[in-house]
């Protein structure tokens, strides 16, 4: 059943349905396309199912086509209420001003779906049409909130005017319309918008303080940015729950947010004096409004970190927010302001985080001068440069420091690769072997020594590979390793042979560092036991072992180890390259059939080298051989496997010939045609004409370019 009132809404939506379908004159610039989309659309709207003609309802108001509002107009008198409440949003979306008059007549009427009724005064707020201002004074003392609220919202986007009507309930007891209206007047603006929100940022309701300085934000007034500084400093109110202390937080992060959006030098000051306060809250709500804005708020921060009457707090935090921008102009201000023993942390960090070598002058001089402040920051800071001018200060801390400040200077010792100061590290490794030592100091002590290469200390290393604990044992294998001598590795081996998994993994990839052939027989022993983690390891030190050993050790595993020590060692042998050729070819050649296609397909993944070997072995007696020639051949994308895979074309055998058609095709490569073409009328075998066919249809597919447009 139609709405009573839907008559007349007919009728209003008559004329503007003429011009859109072209029964009236066109509008001006009309698109043909558009006026057909709306004429489609509400043939569904007047006689689809429910829910295509509420789709055809939403459609109309996603086109943004004034025309669209007349079947729109119409469809408010719809007896059905989901095509109504669409139909009531689409217009809203279309802002469309000639359906006003039928919206208001619409929410007025009686007998209207409260529901619907909300969504038209939501509607006509969108549209934003002075009309809707007395129907939208007279609902705000609606019994039902719904109504209020959204007839408060409504009036917000009416200007001034409308902020004034909406000011009559920020007396009301309900704290969800007073915010409604508190929203309201700052999105009316106006000169009245200030002094009236002002108040309300003391409302005892959060969500009512919340709206007002977001209100504040949004109107732009300078005169703002005082009272919504006072809302961040002051202290935090006590919470009952977890959901009022969340609710009280809003209310801060909108002072916060609304000082980021006025975005004035004023605003930025506020935020930055914020950066001080007690609440961590607050600190990361400044922090997050200050971060974006970005290199807009730098001025005003770079005055605020140099006025020194500012907390000294606030201004270090400052730095690291102007820092965070990564302006290369920034670097003389940074420099100057590293003399600043209460800033000197602060820029120390932001020197750490984009090294630059203009900065190891200025670092040295703070790290010499006397003052504690920011030391440990200062030496993160040269370590982060690895510049040897740093390496004299840094020793000669090295014995003074203790605790953080001294686990810095050995990293970044063994990151600046100065040689100069593997003694002072070995002296102070020996001196650490006390009982209650920090072992993050020895655990930094080894790697620092393996990086310098220092040989003398390789007593001191393959002594902490007996270490009770793993972790330090692991370490000293690991700085082996980047030791890279020799005469590690009988000790290496015993760990190999001997040590926890942890110990036994990182001992074989040090053998496989230092590349001595005798690790071989030890590390295909340890990989007898089935630890993945091991033999992962073990695998890649044997691939990474340039000797024709660890070669055949590969190819042993893969030969007769199980199934995973086959799947890991394929890969390893891979890395040999070239070197790996001859032994593979050897062994495919004596492996077992059901083997060979693993070798082959080891020969086709070195690629190139393996070629020579892979004609050969297409051209051997056995028909198994040549198959697995097809295969390895299969894996070299490359016009030269192309021509040798055309040579299996002309096999005896129709196994080999399909096996290479498929080739040809799996390679994907265009050349591929002209091989595969004269096979299509000269072959007689069934079976190898439809693999040729088959690839010639895998070939057109790959290469298939998209059409120029």
């Amino acid at each position: 059943m139609r709405q009573p009132w839907a008559r007349a809404l007919g009728m209003a939506a008559a004329g503007l349905f003429l011009v859109a379908s072209g029964c009236g004159r066109p509008q001006s610039g009309a698109d043909p396309s558009t006026a057909r989309e709306i004429r489609r659309l509400t043939a569904v709207l007047r006689g689809g199912t429910v829910t295509d003609r509420t789709e055809a309802a939403r459609a109309l108001g996603a086109l943004g086509a004034p025309g669209a509002a007349g079947p729109l107009i119409e469809a408010l008198g719809d007896s059905r209420l989901p095509i109504r409440l669409a139909a009531a949003e689409a217009l809203g979306r279309l802002r469309a001003p000639g359906a006003v008059e039928p919206m208001l007549a619409a929410a007025t009427a009686p007998e209207t779906d409260l529901v619907l009724r909300v969504a038209l005064i939501d509607a006509l707020g969108r549209v934003g049409d002075s009309r809707a201002g007395p129907m939208l004074a007279g609902v705000l003392g609606d019994p039902d909130p719904a109504v209020r609220v959204a007839a408060i919202r409504a009036l917000g986007a009416l200007g001034p005017e409308g902020g004034k009507a909406a000011t009559a309930r920020l007396s009301d007891s309900d704290g969800v319309t007073v915010a409604a209206a508190a929203t309201a007047v700052g999105r009316a603006g106006g000169p009245d918008a200030v002094p009236t929100l002002v108040p309300l940022l003391g409302h005892p309701d959060p969500g009512v303080r919340a709206a007002a300085a977001a209100g504040l934000g949004e109107v732009g007034a300078p005169e703002a940015v005082a009272p919504l500084a006072d809302v961040l400093a002051r202290p935090a109110r006590n919470s009952s729950s977890s959901g009022a202390r969340e609710a009280e937080l809003d209310a801060l992060r909108a002072a916060a947010n609304a000082l980021g959006v006025l975005g004035g030098d004023s605003s930025i000051e506020a935020l930055a004096s914020a950066l001080a306060s007690g609440s961590g809250d607050v600190r990361d709500m400044a922090r997050g409004a200050l971060t974006a804005l970005g290199g807009k708020a730098a001025p005003a921060l770079i005055r605020f970190v140099e006025d020194a009457g500012r907390p000294a707090v606030a201004r270090a935090r400052a730095v690291e927010i102007v820092a965070s921008n990564g302006d290369p102009a920034l670097a003389p201000r940074l420099t100057a302001w590293l003399a600043d023993p209460a800033l000197r942390p602060a820029v120390a960090e932001a020197m750490t985080a984009a090294p630059d070598p203009a900065y190891v002058p200025a670092l040295l001089d703070a790290g010499r001068d006397g003052n504690p402040a920011g030391r440990e920051a200062v030496v993160r800071a040269l370590a982060a440069s690895r510049d040897p001018r740093a390496t004299p200060l840094l020793l000669e801390r090295l014995p003074l420091a203790a605790g953080a400040e001294r686990l810095a200077i050995v990293e970044a010792l063994g990151r600046a690769g100065e040689t100069s100061a593997a003694p002072a590290l070995r002296s102070l490794l020996r001196e650490s072997r006390s009982p209650g030592e920090d072992p993050k100091l020895r655990s930094a002590l080894l790697r620092a020594l393996g990086r310098l290469k220092d040989r003398d200390s390789l007593p001191d290393l393959t002594a902490e590979l007996l270490n009770p604990s793993r972790e330090l044992a692991r370490t000293a294998a690991e700085a082996l390793g980047d030791l890279g001598d020799p005469a590690a590795v009988e000790a290496l081996i015993a760990r190999v042979e001997g040590g926890p998994w942890g110990v036994r993994q990182a001992a074989t990839e040090a053998l496989a560092r230092i590349g001595d052939p005798s690790g071989v027989a030890p590390i295909v022993k340890a990989m007898g036991v089935p630890d993945n983690h091991l033999r992962q390891a073990g695998c890649a030190a044997l691939g990474g072992l340039a000797h024709p050993g660890a070669v055949d050790a590969l190819l042993e595993m893969m030969l007769n180890g199980d199934e995973e020590l086959r799947r890991l060692a394929a890969p390893a042998v891979v890395m040999h390259g070239a070197r790996a050729v001859g032994p593979v070819e050897q062994r495919l050649r004596a492996a077992p059939a059901g083997q060979q296609g693993a070798f082959a397909q080891i020969l086709g993944r070195i690629g190139l080298p393996a070629l020579p070997a892979l004609a050969a072995l297409l051209r051997a007696e056995d028909i198994t051989l040549r198959k697995s020639a097809v295969l390895g051949l299969s894996e070299v994308e490359d016009p030269q496997s192309l021509a040798i895979l055309g040579e299996g074309l002309a096999d005896p055998d129709p196994g080999v010939r399909a096996a290479a058609a498929w080739a040809i095709g799996r390679l994907g490569l265009p050349e591929g045609r002209a091989l595969l073409e004269p096979r299509r009328g000269a072959e007689q075998d069934p079976a190898v004409l439809k693999a040729v066919t088959s690839a010639l249809g895998r070939l057109a597919e790959s290469n298939r370019t998209e059409p120029v447009p």
